[in-house]
């Protein structure tokens, strides 16, 4: 099984799919990922974590540099949030942003259909750690 998700509460759950270009065409109009160099990026980053600074009022996806195996695997951007607001409250959200829900007792199906697949933990996660958890649990006959 997947020790990553089998450390979770067994509840129902969801996954997220979110366009970062559409998102920042939407808020920012920039058709593609603002690098972290950026003004856009630097004001958010400002508002979100500076006591003080000047609130901004938009999200902003941003393509970090890739100084990490694990976000180079996941091929990640990520969102800059000034605001305590989720994604899914701003308008017009359902443009660059769709929740999936799926129920708990699908979770082992789905599990099941990404190993036959070809997805792995030690593919999202590269570490040691999560390769020999997947190792660990292999299954010789």
């Amino acid at each position: 099984t997947n020790t990553l998700l089998a450390e979770r509460p067994a509840r129902d759950g969801a996954l997220y799919a979110l366009s970062p270009y559409l998102l920042n065409h939407n808020q920012v109009s920039r058709d593609a990922l603002v690098l972290p160099s950026d003004s856009l990026a630097k004001e958010a980053v400002r508002s979100a974590f500076q006591a003080g600074a000047q609130d901004v009022d938009y999200v902003v996806a941003v393509l970090p540099a890739e100084v990490d195996i694990r976000s180079m695997a996941q091929q990640s951007a990520f969102t800059i949030h000034p605001r305590n607001l989720p994604l899914e409250s701003i308008p017009e959200s359902d443009g660059w942003l769709i929740k999936f829900l799926i129920p708990m007792s699908a979770k082992e199906s789905i599990r099941d259909d990404l190993k036959r697949l070809g997805t792995h933990e030690s593919q999202l996660f590269p570490d040691l750690q999560h390769l020999a958890n997947e190792v660990k649990g292999l299954r010789f006959e």
